[in-house]
């Protein structure tokens, strides 16, 4: 489980580096996005798809770590549970 929290955090800034590099994904300009030089931009080696869908994979990302997070939290538990009435 605590490696799958740690593949979706690198899916999720791979695809959203690569769609702002791509300029699929657009700064609003201001702080950070000021200082991007302009040789940053470019192709990319993902495809096209996910990169326009940028959104939907940050929202995958973001529920795949919350269920992993539940589910270590629920084994936990369980296993709390299960040393608690081991000890009666």
């Amino acid at each position: 489980m605590l490696i799958t929290m740690l593949v979706a955090p690198l899916v999720v800034v791979t695809v959203t580096v690569e769609a702002v590099r791509t300029r699929r994904l657009e700064l609003d300009g201001g702080g950070v996005a000021d200082d991007i030089p302009e040789h940053f931009y470019g192709s990319s080696f993902l495809p096209a798809a996910v990169l326009d869908n940028v959104g939907w994979v940050i929202a995958a990302g973001v529920l795949w770590i919350v269920a992993a997070a539940l589910l270590m939290g629920r084994s936990a538990l369980a296993a709390r549970v299960q040393e608690t009435k081991a000890g009666w």
